[in-house]
């Protein structure tokens, strides 16, 4: 018995010296040793995925949502929004361009409004405020925006010859597209707007006649304090390239 055992051990190891090799973690990279700021608008957060594709080996990529074009002292390389802020500091690039679609429910059978009764909507002159005054259906009406720091709003508003100094205060206002897209999705009464690369079948896109043509094919821009180098030009020209239709 007593050889048997003698015989036995040794294979034992063995086998557990395989088991230990075997199991052994594979090494990490190495932590990034430099980082990409990177400042966007609400608007491109549906670009996560793009940005993180571009970012350059052996950097990394530190995102930061804001709702408006804000330059701080060290913390911010650069800043991707959509449209053009009134004026243009620094240097400004082209990435790609969005439309604005205004949406509702699945559900609601309205296909179009005039823009007139769309402004009226949002400006607060909707005597019925619901959908049945606009001769769609007959059903209550509840209209969601956005904060007027936010790009896409400044884009809505740029419909009106004079834009009101605020909406009506019984719009609902919405922190992004995400939360539009969401909110659309489940309240069969909604009006909103989406950037168009956000618009999917949650939400019904409907037809603004005339549709005005500030809306349509708006720039998406990088905006940098200088003409951004190395890592930082490699990084825009790759999402520039991810965003061509």
């Amino acid at each position: 018995m007593l050889h048997f055992v003698l015989r036995e051990v040794p294979a034992l190891l063995g086998a557990l010296g395989i088991a230990a090799c075997g199991s052994l973690p594979t090494p990490l990279p190495p932590p990034p040793t430099e980082w990409i700021r990177l400042q966007i608008s609400p608007t491109l957060a549906n670009q996560t995925e793009l940005f993180s594709t571009c970012t350059p080996p052996g950097f990394g990529l530190a995102v930061q949502q804001a709702g408006g074009v804000s330059f701080t002292a060290g913390q911010t390389d650069l800043i991707l929004q959509w449209g053009a802020p009134e004026p243009v500091s620094g240097f400004a690039s082209i990435l790609g361009t969005d439309s604005l679609t205004v949406v509702v429910h699945p559900d609601n059978p309205a296909t179009s409004l005039s823009l007139d009764a769309l402004l009226t909507t949002y400006a607060g002159k909707l005597p019925a405020w619901d959908w049945d005054y606009l001769g769609q259906n007959p059903a209550p009406l509840t209209a969601y925006a956005y904060s007027p720091t936010l790009d896409i709003q400044r884009i809505f508003n740029s419909a009106w010859p004079t834009a009101p100094s605020s909406l009506n205060r019984e719009v609902v206002l919405v922190p992004g597209p995400a939360e539009m897209r969401t909110t659309i999705a489940t309240d069969r009464s909604a009006l909103g707007f989406l950037p168009s690369t956000w618009v999917d079948s949650s939400v019904k896109p409907i037809r603004i006649d005339p549709t005005p043509p500030s809306w349509q094919k708006q720039p998406i821009l990088a905006i940098s304090a200088l003409e951004p180098q190395d890592a930082s030009r490699a990084f825009l020209l790759c999402v520039q390239q991810g965003m061509e239709p």
